[in-house]
């Protein structure tokens, strides 16, 4: 018999109206538009300075910088100094600004020899007749202003001369690294000639972080999706969407689910073929690619589950419920069937489960259960997937009674200290034959006093120790087990006994003992033989709770 399918399922109807989920539309085309480039190199001009502006576009989280700044002016007899060279990698942010301005070549001796500029700002010293003026400093700054905070730096060459005019250096300005950049720069004298040039070139952003903690449940052509989102960390693309893989992460489709960037759990459906079993995973995309895959789930098989029953009744009798119902119409590859029922007519657990099996053209069980009280009874028809249940509350269960005289024996009832016995002697009884989880009422005759009860276990057996009443008159008496057969007919073992002790007869009626003093082995059904499905059925009695009351 299988339980764990029409459980799992009657979970997932729960789940599912709960959570709103969306669904997969299986799709082979998840490739997504490059970022544009970011990338370019401008490089001083003589004349007009050159004051260019750039914008982080999105997507990109880095840029890799070269300055090189201008080299100075010659005195007709040597060059000038070689500039500085700067070549890092600094982290921004999408939308960050900066002014390049590139370092001029500084000019050669004469009479008016400008220095070169930084852009479109003063720069390098003048020179003069003999001296070559000094070149123009490499600068890139934070913003689009030319009095913008200074970002970057690479220093001018001087000029050649006895009295040249001055640059600063053959180096970089390290003050103007920021904190942002790459650990490995270079920082010093350029082999470049000339004017000096600044060269960027953007990094995408690292791709989102893979979803985790991925769970599947199987349904009716569907998989339901549990996951958490990665996120994202600074220098990481925001996420864009999801993929999924039936395959273990060899094909992706995409996912339709809602993107939480609150970092709340996503939940989604993705449709499959009943009958085949998937190996499942997630991740998320973004612009510069898709996340590494979540955890797997393997073995994902998604299932039909028939239509409930129809004309379902539970005919209550003493300790037992008949449950009666009719095959769903329509439907073909029923296994078989599975009756249950649990106490009260509102339950809030599966605590006192009972449940039969039944084969495929069954359309009956019987079910022993704890006398006093309501049932919420249901039966599910069987496929390899499950089945949806249907509901009815039964009536109060009433109580077995003992017979009004001795009756007739339907087999011994075996003692642990024979037929010879005494006033308040205890005696085990054993028997065997009833229905599992019903109650059995033990008796002793003449005049008919209980001494309690006991509840056949699941092979319909019972071992129970009760005490011989010092209020029993005469010798002769009759010990009984009185209760129901498998098929609901009422089976009754007895035993003759002589009791030695007793007060002389007596037409007096006998007060029945209390059974609260009874010891005895029990039956949970709720145990071993529910398994799985007492767990989870739960969801599907909930669901039904919450319609009654919605009504």
């Amino acid at each position: 018999m299988q339980l764990t399918s029409p459980s799992r399922r009657a979970a997932g109807l729960l789940a599912a109206g709960a959570l709103g989920l969306g669904t997969v539309v299986a799709s082979g085309g998840v490739a997504q538009a490059a970022p544009a480039d970011f990338s370019g190199t401008v490089t001083a001009t003589p004349g007009a300075g050159v004051n260019t502006a750039i914008t982080v576009p999105a997507h990109y989280c880095q840029v890799a910088w070269t300055l090189i700044g201008g080299q100075g002016g010659g005195d007709g007899t040597d060059a000038g100094g070689l500039a500085g060279e700067l070549r890092l990698t600094t982290s921004v942010t999408p939308g960050d600004t900066f002014l390049l301005q590139p370092g001029q070549q500084g000019a050669d001796a004469g009479p008016t020899a400008p220095g070169g500029r930084s852009g479109t700002r003063s720069s390098g010293r003048a020179g003069d007749a003999g001296d070559g003026a000094g070149g123009g400093a490499s600068t890139v700054r934070s913003g689009t202003s030319t009095s913008a905070r200074e970002y970057l730096h690479a220093c001018d060459g001087d000029g050649a001369g006895p009295s040249g005019g001055q640059g600063g250096g053959a180096g970089a300005n390290e003050s103007a690294v920021p904190w942002s950049s790459s650990a490995d720069y270079v920082d010093g004298p350029t082999e470049e000639t000339g004017n000096g040039s600044i060269g960027y070139e953007g990094i995408l952003c690292d791709a989102p972080n893979a979803p985790s903690d991925l769970e599947a449940e199987a349904g009716d052509g569907e998989a339901t999706l549990t996951f958490w989102p990665g996120g994202q960390d600074y220098g990481m693309d925001p996420v864009t969407g999801y993929q999924v893989s039936a395959d273990g992460g060899d094909t992706w489709s995409s996912l339709h689910a809602p993107v939480d960037t609150s970092g709340n759990q996503v939940h989604a459906t993705f449709a499959l073929a009943n009958g085949d079993s998937y190996d499942i995973a997630v991740r998320a995309t973004s612009a510069v690619g898709p996340s590494e895959a979540s955890n797997v789930v393997t073995g994902v098989a998604p299932y039909h589950a028939v239509a409930a029953p129809t004309g379902l009744t539970a005919k209550v009798g003493p300790s037992t419920i008949l449950v009666s119902w009719q095959a769903p119409a329509g439907e073909s590859g029923i296994t078989g069937y599975a009756a249950w029922a649990i106490p009260g007519d509102t339950p809030q657990s599966s605590a006192g489960m009972v449940l039969c099996s039944a084969g495929p053209d069954a359309r009956s069980c019987l079910l022993g259960v704890a006398p006093g009280q309501p049932y919420t009874v249901g039966v599910h028809a069987l496929n390899p997937g499950g089945g949806d249940p249907t509901f009815v509350v039964s009536d109060v269960v009433p109580a077995p009674a003992a017979p009004q005289s001795v009756p007739a024996a339907s087999a011994p009832l075996p003692t642990g200290q024979g037929t010879a016995l005494s006033v308040g002697q205890q005696v085990t009884l054993t028997g065997s034959g009833y229905l599992p989880g019903s109650t059995v009422t033990l008796v002793v005759y003449s005049t008919p006093t209980v001494l309690g009860t006991a509840v056949a276990d699941a092979n319909g057996s019972f071992t129970a120790q009760v005490t011989l009443p010092a209020t029993l008159a005469g010798s002769h008496h009759s010990l009984v087990a009185a209760g129901v057969d498998g098929d609901g007919n009422p089976r009754n073992l007895r035993t003759d006994v002589t009791v030695a002790g007793a007060a002389a007869a007596s037409s007096a009626a006998v007060a029945p003992a209390s059974a609260g003093s009874l010891a005895y082995t029990g039956f949970s059904v709720a145990g071993p033989l529910v398994g799985a499905l007492a767990a989870l059925l739960l969801g599907a009695v909930l669901l039904l709770v919450s319609r009654r009351r919605a009504g």
